[in-house]
Formats: C-alpha cells, structure tokens, sequence
C-alpha cells in the first residue's frame, strides 16, 4: 500500500508513524514545509516544499513569504500527491497540513485533531 502523509518532518510522532508503516511494508511518502534529515529507512521517500519567496529576515519579506505560500503550496502539493497517486492521504493535525489534505479533496483522506488523548 502506498501511503502519504502531509506533516512535520521534525516531528518526533510523524517519525514514529512513519517507522510503523514503513516496518509493515509499506511505500510511505511524507510531505512537509520542513527540512529534517532522517536516518534511511527502506520504502521511505521525503518530499520538501520550499518556500516560494526567500526570507530576507524582515518582517515584511516573511509576511510576503506566508501570503504568497498560501496560494501556491496547495497547487505543488496536489502535483505531487497525483504524481504519487496514493492510497491513503493522511495529514498529522488540523491546523497547517489538515487544512491543505482537506482542501487536495482525496477520497480517503484521514488526519490527526489530536496530539494525545486522555481518558
């Protein structure tokens, strides 16, 4: 099974969900805004998205940098998920990654709401 996960490359639990999966043999994907440098794993391939606009560390060119990001990051995230034509899109948590798998309209698409539940 081919699987793509829209997350945080420096995250410790998309780490883990990646390990988990890849372990069973699966083909994982990850897709993240973030550069990270795994230690290779087998049926593992990850996909960065840079910014469009460099930041020039004002305040104005990193404003500019998220403006003009929100629009075109959708687009190279769609080419890259039809390019890699999964069979699950899974994106960890709501907020950034949740949004931009919802807005991609995947058919089995899952995400994260929470970090951890309590019971």
């Amino acid at each position: 099974m081919i699987i793509c996960l829209l997350a945080t490359a420096y995250s410790l639990h998309t780490y883990r969900w990646i390990q988990y999966f890849a372990g069973k043999g699966h083909y994982v994907h990850l897709i993240s805004f973030q550069e990270f440098s795994y230690t290779p794993i087998e049926n593992l391939s990850v996909h960065i998205i840079k910014p469009v606009l460099k930041n020039k560390g004002r305040i104005f060119s990193y404003l500019a940098n998220k403006f003009v990001d929100l629009f075109i990051n959708p687009i190279k995230v769609k080419k890259m998920i039809r390019t890699i034509n999964p069979d699950i899109l899974h994106a960890h948590y709501l907020t950034n990654y949740g949004s931009l798998g919802y807005f991609m309209h995947f058919t089995k698409f899952f995400f994260v709401l929470l970090n951890s539940l309590t019971v």
